[in-house]
């Protein structure tokens, strides 16, 4: 789109988060009031663990995988001794991470209100809640802790 109006994107490109955020938080609420009554009901805290746990594990093992030197065959570029075991580039790093963790469980909540019904999509209305806070607070943290500053030499 850029290359067709440039002008246009510049103008509207600074708007572009607040759109998305706003997007978010309206599939997010939607979904949530959809489902509150299960979500608020007694023994649903199990719900809310597992829809933590997941996206936790999940970022846990896209950063170990990250690490891995896969494409050791592929690269005609020549590895160094001190780049050995070094996986991929921190940006790649943390853009894996952050993605594989904070996958939309949007599309999961729509699929089970329309097979399963409403008890069903209570599980991914609350995945919707703990992946939007959890990808943030990761991404949040990650910044701050380790800023992607210090690797651009």
């Amino acid at each position: 789109m850029g290359w067709a109006a440039p002008r246009w994107v510049q103008k509207v490109e600074p708007f572009c988060p607040l759109v998305g955020v706003l997007a978010t938080l309206f599939l997010v609420a939607g979904g949530v009031a959809n489902s509150a009554s299960m979500l608020v009901g007694g023994g649903r805290f199990g719900i809310m663990v597992a829809s933590c746990l997941l996206p936790v594990l999940g970022g846990g093992v896209a950063l170990l995988l990250s690490y891995l030197n896969c494409n050791r065959g592929m690269s005609r570029r020549r590895v160094g001794a001190g780049e050995r075991g070094k996986g991929m580039e921190e940006m790649a790093r943390r853009t894996l991470v952050v993605e594989t963790l904070s996958k939309s469980p949007t599309l999961a909540y729509v699929l089970a209100l329309k097979h399963f019904g409403r008890s069903a999509a209570s599980i991914p209305a609350a995945g919707m809640v703990s992946l939007a806070v959890i990808g943030a607070l990761v991404a949040s943290l990650w910044s701050i802790i380790d800023p992607i500053d210090q690797y651009h030499n």
